[in-house]
Parts: C-alpha cells; structure tokens; sequence
C-alpha cells in the first residue's frame, strides 16, 4: 500500500496517522517499520498506533516488542494499544508477560482505592489486562490467571469486566 510509504515520514504526525490508516485497513504492509516505531519512535501517538496496527495484522513476529512496550513503556496509550495487540496475536505466551504487568499494577490499585479513589489510572490497564487474557486463556482454568482475579475480587466490587474475564477463563470455577 502506498500509505505506509508514510511510515517513513519526519513528521510524527504524518507517521501516526499512516499507521492509524493501515490498523483500520488491517494492512500487512510495513510490519517491520511497524516494529521499529513500535521500539524507539519518540512520539507516543505512533508508539500506540503502531502497535494497533502490528495486532491488527496478527504479526506473531511483533510478540516481544509487544511484550517490551507493555512492561517498560511509560505512555499508558501505548501500554494498553500493546495490551490489546497482544490478545489480537492469539498466543498464550503473552499471559505470563500480561500477569507480570497486572501483578506490578496491583499494589498502587488497591492503595488508592483503599484511599477512596473510585476509578484509579491503573484500572484501564487492569481491564485491558483482564479482557486480553480471557481471550487468550478461554476455558483454561489457568492458576495464576485465578489467583489474580480472586484477588482483584477483593479490592473491585463493581467492574463486569472482571467477572467476565472469569468466566472465560474458568467457566466452572466462576
């Protein structure tokens, strides 16, 4: 496609919006491109978006850069762009990254609800988190995933999010 000609652009503008356009058209062009703007671009916005577009095209290639930007990324977009991207890989050896990053969000989760702050910033990431792996470990039972949302129970009563996520993964234990 011509569109990620842009990829290359100077403009970081002109960049994310080439890869907002190749996300949408579910495009396999430029996948390498992608990676590298998915590592080291410094404008948040392509970050984000080139990972949309390397889970939109179920590039399995793209699984530890994917991992990389979910751990160590400090631009929520991009954490959660890379979260759902991983869901859209299909492959379960992106749980354990995903349990990681909800077991390191989790203390700073339950002390400012202990706090009384309603919607803390770490529950978007622990939604995303929540519903990728109930996509990737449906009907699994998996322990560690279990273990995280029992506790995740404990702290947040009013999220369906959760109990779905649950569900999917344990229907028989929910």
């Amino acid at each position: 496609l011509v569109v990620a000609k842009f990829l290359s652009s100077a403009d970081s503008r002109v960049r994310a919006d080439a890869a907002n356009t190749l996300a949408r058209l579910r495009a396999k062009d430029g996948v390498e491109q992608l990676r590298a703007l998915l590592s080291s671009d410094a404008d948040p916005v392509v970050r984000a978006n080139a990972a949309r577009v390397l889970g939109a095209a179920e590039d399995a290639a793209s699984l530890d850069a994917l991992v990389a930007r979910v751990s160590n990324d400090t631009d929520e977009r991009v954490r959660v762009s890379s979260i759902r991207a991983l869901a859209s890989l299909k492959d379960a050896r992106a749980a354990a990254p995903l349990i990681n990053r909800a077991n390191a969000l989790m203390p700073t989760y339950r002390a400012t609800k202990a706090g009384g702050m309603e919607h803390p910033r770490e529950q978007n990431e622990l939604l995303e988190i929540a519903t990728s792996l109930s996509r990737l470990l449906a009907n699994t039972s998996d322990e560690r995933v279990v273990a995280w949302l029992r506790a995740l129970r404990e702290t947040e009563k009013a999220a369906p999010e959760f109990e779905i996520a649950f569900a999917r993964v344990a229907p028989f234990i929910y």
